[in-house]
Formats: structure tokens, C-alpha cells, sequence
């Protein structure tokens, strides 16, 4: 009977593994989403940047963006601006100057986290912006990259429920910015 004992309870262990195998190759599949595919899109003498196939070029965002990208039914956005009327100010202060214009348009608008960083380079502020905008929860991730010629803002929108499904993504986006 102590042999029988020890075949069972290796036959049970042998069980438990599989099943938990089986079960962390089912999450893996079925539960952590894919990498996005990425496109380069070039804005000629000014910049590139990689932008997720999963957002289409519009015009109906703002005018004054060098670049826009959105997916109406992921409530999603991207946009990119270019400065050139603030060369002679520090990055920093464009930076907290550009941040503080979005929260003004937004309820309950605060700049949670900032930090420096080199992207490709260049020096450039990267920051995150929580607020309200028609009653929806919405979230920012925001650079500034500093060029030879002034600034370019990165803004990346999503709502506040969908934030960490798009970090990855933000963060590629930002870090793909190459000035031409």
C-alpha cells in the first residue's frame, strides 16, 4: 500500500501541473493582447514617428496639428504639434506652459507625473495628465521634444479606463519620434 501511495500521488502532481500549463497557455492566448503593428508616417523636413495601425489619419480633431490620428470607437487619439514660436524659452518651462494649457481646458485637470528623458537624441519632458472632459474620465500622455527650430508636442488621449491598455503603445510612439 505505500507504493500504491506514491503512484497515486505522483499520477496527482503529474495532473495538477498539466492543468496549471494548461491554464497559463490558455491566459497567454487569450488574455494578454498582441503587440500592435506599427506604421512609419514622415511629415517631410520635420519629423517621423510610428504610429499604431489601429488609429486612422483625420482632420477633424484640430487644424493646427501637424499630424492626427483617432479611433472613435476606442475614444483614442493622437496628435502632433510643432512650436516654433517659443525657441528662446528652457524646455522645462515650455513644458509646464504646454501642460497647464491642456489641464486649463479640462475639469479637474492635474499634471500627475513629469520627468526628462533623451529621445533619439534630443532632449524632451514626457507627462501624464488626468482630468474630466464631458463627464468621462479622460487621460494624457504628453511629450515635448526640443528641435533645433523649437518644440513638438506629442499628445496621446485615451479614456482613464483605458489608460493601461495603451502604455505600451504611448510610450513606442514617443520614443519612435525622429526629427528629420
Amino acid at each position: 500500500s505505500h507504493f500504491y501511495y506514491f503512484g497515486f500521488m505522483k499520477k496527482f502532481i503529474l495532473v495538477i501541473c498539466a492543468f496549471f500549463f494548461i491554464s497559463l497557455a490558455v491566459v497567454i492566448f487569450f488574455f494578454i493582447p498582441n503587440p500592435a503593428a506599427f506604421t512609419t508616417v514622415t511629415v517631410a523636413g520635420k519629423i517621423s514617428i510610428s504610429i499604431p495601425e489601429y488609429l486612422s489619419r483625420t482632420d477633424s480633431l484640430d487644424p493646427s496639428a501637424l499630424l492626427q490620428y483617432h479611433d472613435e470607437k476606442k475614444n483614442i487619439f493622437l496628435a502632433v504639434y510643432e512650436e516654433t514660436d517659443s525657441v528662446h524659452a528652457s524646455l522645462q518651462d515650455y513644458f509646464k506652459k504646454y501642460s497647464s494649457g491642456i489641464i486649463s481646458k479640462i475639469k479637474r485637470g492635474a499634471l500627475v507625473k513629469y520627468y526628462p528623458e533623451k529621445i533619439n537624441g534630443h532632449d524632451a519632458f514626457i507627462g501624464n495628465i488626468r482630468g474630466t472632459v464631458n463627464e468621462t474620465k479622460v487621460y494624457y500622455r504628453i511629450a515635448v521634444l526640443e528641435s533645433s527650430s523649437g518644440f513638438y508636442n506629442i499628445i496621446f488621449g485615451a479614456g482613464d479606463n483605458n489608460q493601461s491598455r495603451y502604455e505600451q503603445d504611448m510610450d513606442s510612439i514617443i520614443h519612435s519620434v525622429k526629427q528629420e
